[in-house]
């Protein structure tokens, strides 16, 4: 928790625009751009965004909001504030609106629609323990997801569609769904091989500022896990903090989600095909979390982090090494003129 006085003084020293209540001080937000939808409390610096909190999930600890308004680095707002304790800060991670305000301050936003759909199950998506989901259940079994983890994940089954669905929240907002077939995913009738699609999403699902599983971030176990795909974060259940990008790019909308949920180490479960994304991806978090690689054991022909056990995939993600900038660079040189002609690989670590 921030000493109240540092606080008072950072935002005094840095010079910024403020206006306050008795309980916090108000701002105009840096993400949305609104005024006065900031709030910021004065006795130990938890804070809210009254618009993008429900589309960005900017709401925590005080050092995201500053670095925001200031510009300057997370760890170097942190160490401002916090001193030499800034390793051991405590973050907040919920933010409760009457917290923040005077006893009769009630300003317009407490109605104020969130730019994130709010969506309603069709009909056709059942609990997955109701008599018609049994398929559906009967499938995550096979993939070794009991009864209550599925429960748990708030996972539903479309007869209509034969598919497992997974649902997109931020906190109690459906905001999407993905589903899944259960069915073969090639079929042959009259002499032709017919593909199906394996996974598709609700239209309009705002894949780019939200992720699968995403109020797992509020796990107090310090990590976070991004996989791509729903099956794969459940398998990482035993670590906590797990979350599906839902593909292969990860937005910086998605990365700002993960810096101010208040984990402190990120474990990169990404596919193998996605490998040109990391290096990117470690510029984005700009050393704001301990990233981890993790190294997804093959099953049969190719790695899978969704068909190890919950243990085994605990297992596996706990044993990944830190990720460093630079890790690797590859290219295509020429060889020099006195050597054979052709092209070589270069990697420097």
């Amino acid at each position: 928790m921030v000493d109240s006085t540092r606080l008072a003084q950072f935002i005094k020293d840095a010079g910024l625009s403020f206006k306050q209540n008795s309980k916090s001080f108000i701002f105009t937000c840096p993400i949305c751009n609104v005024k006065d939808k900031l709030y910021i409390r004065k006795k130990d610096g938890k804070f809210a965004c009254w618009r993008c909190r429900e589309t960005q999930g900017f709401q925590g600890a005080p050092e995201y909001a500053l670095a925001e308004l200031t510009g300057q680095p997370v760890p170097v707002v942190k160490k401002a504030l916090y001193g030499l304790m800034a390793e051991h800060a405590a973050v907040f991670i919920d933010v409760k609106f009457d917290e923040l305000l005077d006893d009769d301050n009630q300003p317009e936003v407490i109605n104020e629609a969130p730019d994130l759909p709010s969506l309603v199950w069709p009909y056709h998506c059942l609990p997955i323990e109701h008599p018609g989901a049994i398929k559906g259940l009967n499938y995550l079994e096979s993939r070794a997801i009991p009864l209550e983890i599925a429960r748990k994940y708030k996972i539903r089954y479309s007869p209509n569609k034969q598919a497992v669905v997974f649902p997109v929240y931020v906190n109690d907002l459906l905001t999407g769904w993905q589903y899944r077939t259960i069915e073969k995913l090639q079929v042959v009738a009259e002499d032709t091989v017919f593909t199906r699609i394996k996974a598709w999403s609700s239209d309009d699902i705002p894949r780019d500022r939200t992720l699968m599983f995403q109020n797992n971030l509020l796990s107090l176990s310090g990590n976070g896990v991004l996989c791509e795909g729903p099956i794969d974060a459940i398998k990482a259940d035993l670590v906590g903090g797990n979350v599906a990008s839902m593909g292969k790019a990860i937005s910086q909308a998605q990365v700002g989600v993960l810096c101010r949920s208040g984990i402190k180490r990120l474990y990169v479960a990404l596919d193998p095909d996605a490998f040109m994304e990391i290096d990117p991806l470690l510029a984005k978090f700009n050393d704001q979390l301990e990233i981890y690689k993790v190294d997804i054991p093959k099953v049969g022909d190719k790695p899978d982090l969704g068909a190890l056990s919950f243990e085994d995939a605990r297992d596996c993600i706990l044993a990944s090494k830190p990720l460093k900038k630079n890790r690797l660079h590859v290219w295509m040189k020429p060889l020099p003129s006195n050597r054979k002609r052709g092209t070589m690989l270069q990697a420097i670590e």
